[in-house]
């Protein structure tokens, strides 16, 4: 086939075929070049086959990619030292060292935030409310947002903003370095709210960068795609599953709905004084509206503590009965579909 016979083609396919991408002469250009591999000005019928796999391929100009730098400053861009620079941004060993940095970030975090992390009463220091860098904690977190700020810049000196953006991952990085970089001049600027928890909160999802670390790993590799091959297959059993705590949610609202309450007022707040249920602050877990139901109901499908939430029933409903709902449930949900069917 010759080279007018392919480009009749194109256009073709851009007048008749408006599900298929509008192709411009250049790109068709493009796109004949890649087919005629022998460089014969014509397609051979061997290359003629690739033609659909060729189709898909989409160009970009060199020019989108260059960088501010190399654009306005090209002497700088080419120099040596600039170029050493530029290798080590994009090296492994800087990523791995922003990496070090992250984890060191979710340290400090960790150390921060145990006591409620274990429910346990935390005093936090006067002077994180006091608009001010003046303690330990708030000199850490501003060194690592500084840091943070220094890395998205210097890759996007780097890189340019369009390949820097065509990564997810420094787009999330972005995301949440420059909400720290507002969260933090939000709260050091004057103002009514100067509480640094913000800064803290706000980093703390950075530290889900860190999932990249176990990826590396080949163990967590094949757990990942084992996992990912699965979804498709368990679709349906999903389904299945949330159909039947949605019957069960529903059904629970109409037989327990109202129930679990702290108000005085109501009776049934006073049968569930002392019991294991209110000890254990599951004022949360009833059935109350739907999405509360959903809650008491992936707890039984993961029979976590559903004996104590089953008494918290059977206290305020006194009969016995209440338990075949949360037997019911757990044979349906728990032994049928969660242990026999997957």
């Amino acid at each position: 086939v010759d080279r007018e016979t392919i480009m009749s083609v194109f256009l073709v396919l851009n007048e008749d075929c408006p599900e298929i991408r509008y192709i411009p002469a250049e790109e068709a250009e493009l796109l004949f070049a890649v087919l005629d591999s022998g460089g014969e000005n014509r397609i051979s019928e061997e290359e003629f086959m690739s033609f659909c796999k060729v189709m898909l391929l989409q160009f970009e100009r060199a020019s989108a990619y260059t960088t501010f730098i190399e654009h306005h400053v090209p002497s700088l861009f080419h120099a040596e030292s600039f170029q050493s620079f530029s290798d080590a941004i994009k090296s492994d060993t800087f990523e791995h060292a922003v990496d070090a940095v992250v984890a060191l970030n979710a340290v400090f975090v960790a150390i921060q935030s145990y006591p409620q992390l274990v429910g346990e009463p935390s005093y936090e220091d006067e002077h994180i409310t006091d608009g001010q860098i003046d303690t330990v904690w708030e000199r850490f977190q501003t060194a690592f947002t500084v840091i943070y700020c220094i890395e998205m810049g210097v890759k996007i000196l780097v890189l340019g903003w369009k390949r820097y953006s065509e990564s997810f991952r420094n787009l999330f990085d972005a995301f949440i370095t420059v909400l720290s970089f507002a969260s933090t001049c939000y709260v050091y600027y004057p103002n009514r709210f100067s509480d640094s928890r913000l800064i803290r909160f706000v980093v703390m999802a950075r530290v889900l960068r860190l999932i990249r670390v176990l990826v590396a790993m080949k163990k967590f590799q094949v757990i990942g795609s084992t996992f990912l091959d699965i979804l498709p297959a368990a679709r349906r059993i999903i389904l299945f599953l949330f159909s039947i705590m949605y019957i069960f949610s529903s059904l629970g609202m109409i037989l327990f709905g109202g129930l679990i309450t702290r108000d005085p007022n109501n009776p049934a707040s006073e049968r569930l004084r002392d019991t294991d249920f209110a000890e254990n602050n599951y004022w949360e877990n009833n059935f109350n509206d739907l999405l509360a139901g959903m809650n008491v109901l992936f707890n039984l499908l993961v029979v976590n503590n559903w004996t104590t939430q089953a008494d918290g029933i059977l206290a305020v409903t006194e009969t016995k009965l209440s338990r075949l709902y949360f037997l019911g449930f757990h044979l349906v949900g728990v032994v049928l579909v969660s242990n026999v069917v997957t």
